[in-house]
């Protein structure tokens, strides 16, 4: 019989391997959930190991998403290894708001989260993990005043990874609560002034700079926080020259260096991304996942757009400095450099050595670029509309047609037609719906008293997810026959800003075949979202980018199709294409979510070649749903080299 210490060891092992190839795209939902079980019987079976095997079952919760269990699991364990428990909850609790928990669809019960950490402090000795813990405990409860004098407390145990967490609460603080007390800034300004040089010693001046340019409109803010003085651009350029390289890709990881529409902040980028090219340049041994985000960041200036000679040097010297390397981030750079450069087969294969199934590029979803078509005549099942019914379809002008199944379309339907209805639109909206209209006919009677509605209906698949992104591209040929001569297809998880139909408009004027939205230019748009505490910056432009990877080329959450010959031709060629790369997924087994958006690249792709096709771009019109606000959207220059518009003649 094995001894306890043998299960564990062999539990372990097995835990291990499991979450070595667990993840969110691929996931071992039922391997991760034997291992929860059977560390269980063993808590059960060995008093001695109940602590290792709650540390361990929290862990496995935590690969699942799971963050309540995570922190149960958690609180079980003993005053020996309390410090192991207070670092892994400490992390759950300053993750807990994150897509890696909110992908799972759960309660998280704020009584039970507040419980499951208060007995995880209570068996913890102070110190920095113990601490950490408090500061994401009392933020989850919305207690802001103590999550920031525990955020200040911290700086005694360990003023490097306080500075983090001090960073991450003032920003937690300003993008998720919709407090507008100038209280919490006087605040804020106390902490951060108690402690200002030793955040600046603990690399935390990127932090600081952060919030100046977060705040440059709103000198009242700025003085409330202590913070009015702006860093020169002189003293930048001495503290990134002796800096480590730890600290100089904290200000190149600073969103808000790198988000907003000003030519100081331009000349800011360059100043940071300089020196980081510098460090690259001096320091063979870079490793590659530093230049892979150099490139990335210098994308996002406009000088990477709007001067050719800059970006091929760029692109010329990052090429030579990975020569010879093969490993992940190497050839995803070398892949990007190559599609920049018009080298398709070059960067094809370059993505291909990235696309293992551990990757972060196949656990994206992206790797269906990398799909072969030579099988789309095999695809033609999935064209077959002989089983679509209508239902109040009568043919108008101009229409939105939003494909789900039966559950999306119950989870969301009102919601998308109330926030259509509620800016004043009455453009006709279509649902087609993989599922019964018996079974939905409750819902179907509450929607019409949004008409105008109308509805198609087509058997339930049980197929790969990634069918019912495609489902609506799909289909298009049958919208402009059967729905409207104009049709806009949007995802049906929206809320809109405006009213679509001003879109139409523009295309019809136009008199565009199709419209999709392309990233061909450096845009200004403004953030639509709430901003909190920093509101007033609603008001600041942003920039979009165009893209360095082939599939984020062309956005598939807004198509617009018209009834002419060149468009009718362009739907059925949308609609074979996606068919082709949807049926190379099906056969492969693999979850491909971006299988419409690499369609749609293909498939504009083969349009551009076909100067008598009009294709019109949707960001130059704006998107009446989304993040972004494009009122008083400029453009300003900066043309992608892979995506030459074809507006006609």
């Amino acid at each position: 019989m094995k001894s306890d210490q043998t299960k564990y060891r062999a539990l372990s092992h097995r835990k291990t391997k499991v979450l070595k190839v667990h993840f969110f795209r691929t996931p071992k939902r039922t391997e991760v959930l034997e291992l929860i079980s059977d560390f269980k019987d063993l808590s059960n079976e060995s008093p001695s190991l109940r602590s290792k095997a709650h540390l361990a079952i929290a862990d496995l919760h935590s690969a699942l998403g799971e963050a309540l269990p995570a922190l149960e699991a958690l609180s079980e364990v003993d005053l020996k290894n309390s410090s192991q428990a207070a670092a892994r909850a400490g992390k759950v609790m300053a993750e807990i708001k994150t897509k890696k928990y909110n992908r799972v669809k759960q309660d998280y019960k704020a009584g039970a989260v507040k419980t499951a950490v208060a007995r995880i402090l209570k068996n913890s000795k102070k110190g920095y993990d113990y601490n950490k813990l408090k500061v994401y405990g009392l933020l989850f409860q919305k207690n802001i005043s103590g999550a920031l004098k525990a955020a200040g407390d911290g700086f005694k145990y360990d003023p490097v990874l306080a500075t983090r967490d001090l960073a991450n609460v003032v920003k937690t603080i300003i993008s998720q609560f919709q407090y507008q007390d100038k209280s919490y800034f006087e605040e804020i300004g106390a902490v951060i002034g108690a402690n200002l040089n030793v955040i600046k010693d603990s690399g935390g001046l990127a932090f600081i700079q952060g919030l100046r340019e977060k705040f440059r409109n709103d000198e009242g803010k700025l003085q409330v926080l202590g913070l009015a003085s702006t860093l020169s651009e002189e003293s930048l350029a001495q503290f990134l020259k002796v800096g480590s390289l730890s600290e100089v890709l904290d200000f190149v990881n600073n969103k808000e260096l790198f988000t907003y529409a000003d030519a100081a902040e331009e000349d800011t980028k360059q100043l940071i991304l300089e020196t980081l090219r510098s460090r690259i340049r001096d320091n063979p041994d870079t490793h590659s996942r530093v230049v892979l985000l150099y490139l990335q960041k210098t994308s996002n200036t406009v000088s990477f757009w709007d001067n050719d000679k800059y970006r091929n040097e760029l692109l010329d010297f990052v090429e030579e400095f990975l020569k010879g390397r093969d490993d992940y981030h190497a050839q995803m750079v070398l892949g990007i450099s190559a599609f920049l450069k018009g080298d398709k087969r070059a960067a094809w294969n370059c993505f291909s050595a990235c696309s293992a199934d551990d990757s972060p590029f196949a656990q994206s979803g992206a790797t269906s670029f990398l799909l072969e078509m030579n099988e789309s005549d095999d695809a033609d099942y999935l064209l077959d509309n002989r089983d679509i019914e209508f239902y109040l379809s009568d043919f108008t002008d101009d229409a939105l047609v939003c494909c789900a199944d039966s559950v999306y379309f119950r989870r969301y339907a009102t919601d998308y037609i109330k926030s259509l209805r509620d800016v004043g639109s009455k453009a006709r909206v279509h649902f087609h719906i993989s599922g019964s209209k018996e079974d939905l006919k409750d819902l179907l009677d509450d929607l019409l008293a949004f008409a105008p509605v109308s509805f198609s209906f087509e058997p339930k698949k049980d197929v790969n997810p990634a069918y019912y992104a495609s489902m609506r591209f799909l289909k298009a040929p049958l919208f402009i026959e059967k729905v409207a001569s104009h049709v806009l297809l949007t995802d049906i998880d929206v809320s809109f800003r405006k009213d679509p139909i001003e879109l139409i408009t523009g295309i019809r004027s136009h008199k565009f075949d199709i419209a999709l939205r392309i990233y061909d230019t450096i845009r200004t748009v403004q953030n639509h979202r709430k901003m909190g505490l920093g509101d007033v910056n609603n008001t600041r432009h942003i920039y979009r980018f165009p893209r360095t990877c082939p599939w984020l080329q062309v956005n598939a959450a807004c198509v617009c199709l018209t009834d002419s010959m060149n468009g009718r031709y362009a739907a059925h060629l949308m609609a074979k294409d996606m068919a082709g790369h949807l049926h190379a997924v099906l056969k492969s087994g693999k979850k491909a979510w971006w299988v419409d958006q690499n369609a749609i690249f293909y498939t504009y792709n083969q349009l551009v070649e076909k100067p008598y096709i009009k294709i019109g771009n949707v960001e130059d019109y704006g998107m009446p749903y989304g993040s972004f606000d494009y009122t008083n959207s400029t453009i300003i220059g900066g043309t992608s080299p892979i995506l030459a518009r074809n507006t006609g003649s």
